[in-house]
């Protein structure tokens, strides 16, 4: 067996291992008070209400209806804005929804086990990070990250929607057309905000455009599926009328997804761009019409610079890094959505196959990115700060600056 491949091998063996290690530390019952994997909680027992006839919107029906279920009583009630799924992730997970908690729970923590697991093998031998140092840092940064735990903790869907899109990216990309559509429509399903953008560029390619296609119809169909399926169990569309209330409810001063001062305990670890702008703006209106205006420039400016440099087929990796920032800017998401960053990683070695400096910088981002200690943080009284927005910003303005220059690619 030849050196690289003991490389590749002893590589890949210690990303799963690493994977294991943090998947079993952060599944103890110790690490979560609440409850293991709340945050999967509401979205699988929302699923189950196709069986049950509760309304998947509603926190106290939702509560009520785990415990049947086999689940544990968790130690204080849900919150009224969590439950804002669509109706396409209810019917992804409804087949899971059918098996006994204690079941289940297993199932899905093997299951983000496994995807995650594949998406970073995938990439590390895909990319050949295995050949140097400097190649395998990012996979070092992203091992480190203690979001991957938090994650696993909350039973985070995300998990499983970054590693379908990236690896979907990875198929489309290398000529798996229908595996790769399968994947891409796994990540519309569970996350919808944090795939759009790299599906709706798959359309654009010739190549791509049927597999990316199916998976947009794909999730279009389940979520119509789900709907009616939902209108039939219940016999009234109102509860589309409580997904709507939820969503606003979020919104409210101090909700869970309030990017402002007022919920500053949470918003500190939001990702997105308004979370930043309030620390320096008080009205969230300026935040968010700043917010879309940054988004709109730069998805601009890509358009502008594929169309000049003829770039949209030749560097697809560092063209979806953009797109995967302008997701996370423009969104709601939170630290143990990191994940998302794998979807960007084969921008990294595009980066670096054309020069070593933008991809240093790049895996500088990364490095702030990933690690907590940069979040939260106060400079001369203003803050606490979420570092997510401005490095996002940073890796979009390297990704735009290395397709401006578009230079051959050296190794």
């Amino acid at each position: 067996m030849s050196r690289s491949r003991v490389q590749a091998l002893v590589g890949s063996i210690v990303i799963a291992s690493c994977l294991a290690a943090i998947f079993y530390i952060y599944s103890r019952p110790s690490r979560n008070g609440f409850g293991a994997e709340h945050d999967f909680v509401t979205v699988l027992t929302g699923a189950h209400c196709l069986v049950s006839g509760c309304d998947p919107y509603d926190a106290p029906s939702l509560e009520q209806e785990f415990p049947r279920m086999g689940g544990y009583i968790p130690t204080s009630h849900f919150k009224p804005e969590w439950p804002v799924y669509p109706p396409s992730t209810f019917l992804l997970l409804f087949p899971f929804s059918l098996l006994p908690w204690s079941v289940l729970s297993v199932v899905w923590l093997l299951l983000s086990f496994g995807f995650l697991s594949a998406a970073m093998v995938v990439l590390f031998l895909r990319f050949k990070a295995y050949r140097d140092l400097l190649s395998v840092l990012p996979f070092v940064i992203l091992l480190a990250d203690g979001s991957i735990g938090w994650a696993v903790q909350l039973g985070q869907p995300t998990l499983i929607a970054a590693s379908s899109l990236t690896l979907a990216i990875v198929a489309l990309e290398s000529g798996a057309l229908p595996l790769g559509g399968l994947l891409l429509a796994i990540s519309l399903c569970l996350k919808p905000q944090g795939a759009y953008l790299c599906a709706a560029y798959f359309l654009l390619k010739t190549r791509t455009r049927i597999p990316a296609l199916a998976a947009w119809l794909f999730t279009a169909a389940a979520g119509a599926a789900g709907t009616l399926l939902f209108y039939f169990r219940l016999s009234s569309f109102a509860y589309l009328g409580h997904l709507s209330a939820n969503l606003k409810l979020a919104m409210q001063p101090g909700r869970d997804a309030d990017f402002s001062r007022v919920n500053e305990a949470n918003s500190s670890s939001f990702l997105n761009l308004q979370a930043f702008l309030a620390r320096l703006i008080q009205n969230p209106h300026v935040c968010n019409v700043l917010t879309y205006a940054t988004f709109l420039a730069i998805a601009a400016l890509l358009v502008f610079i594929c169309w000049r440099k003829r770039t949209l087929a030749t560097r697809p990796y560092t063209i979806l890094a953009v797109l995967v920032m302008l997701e996370l800017l423009v969104s709601y998401h939170r630290l143990y959505d990191h994940a998302m960053m794998l979807a960007a990683i084969p921008g990294l070695y595009e980066i670096k196959e054309r020069g070593t400096a933008s991809y240093l910088l790049f895996v500088g981002g990364l490095f702030v990115y990933h690690f907590s200690q940069f979040h939260g943080m106060t400079i001369h009284g203003l803050g606490p700060f979420p570092s997510g927005a401005p490095v996002e910003l940073f890796i979009a303005a390297l990704c735009l600056y290395s397709l401006w220059k578009n230079r051959p690619a050296t190794a």
